[in-house]
């Protein structure tokens, strides 16, 4: 009996007790920091720019550029928010100069200026609504397709996967 459990205690017990021992010395020395981990868990905000000066200009505007930023991305145009504010200072002071030069007028350079420098957001809103349109005439039939998946058995995965691949972007 002594000779079973001298070779169950020298064979069992002490590479148990050694691992276990190896485990607790490796769960105390990676002590999680304080704080929320950012490493690649979240998704950084886009810049605002491709300009560093102009995306701190706008970052310091804080909540000022939001609606923009939301038309922006729901359009879908491959642009920053630097784009548009950029063509839209362009827009408008060219305008103000030609309408200045042409009729020599003031306030009417101002209000073709005004104008013309909402042209470019016009532009963006108006992808924005059209795309929204779109995804809202394809949602029904992505739900049906992935209700027709679900009644043949496939998993809801596969049915967003069936959805991705053959209904058309927005919705897919």
């Amino acid at each position: 009996l002594a000779i079973i459990l001298g070779a169950y205690w020298a064979f069992v017990v002490i590479p148990e007790d050694k691992s276990a021992r190896q485990l607790r010395r490796r769960l105390r020395a990676e002590v999680v920091p304080e704080g929320p981990r950012t490493d690649n868990l979240t998704r950084r905000a886009a810049p605002l720019s491709a300009l560093k000066g102009l995306d701190a200009l706008l970052g310091r505007t804080g909540r000022l550029v939001e609606p923009l930023r939301r038309t922006v991305e729901l359009s879908g145009l491959s642009i920053t928010i630097g784009v548009v504010v950029l063509a839209s200072i362009f827009a408008a002071s060219s305008f103000y100069v030609i309408v200045r030069i042409v009729t020599g007028l003031n306030w009417a350079a101002a209000v073709v200026a005004i104008a013309a420098g909402a042209v470019p957001y016009l532009l963006v809103r108006w992808a924005a609504v059209r795309r929204t349109r779109l995804f809202e005439d394809q949602f029904p039939q992505a739900i049906d397709l992935i209700a027709s998946s679900l009644r043949a058995g496939h998993a809801f995965t596969s049915g967003i996967s069936m959805v991705s691949d053959e209904v058309a972007d927005p919705t897919g």
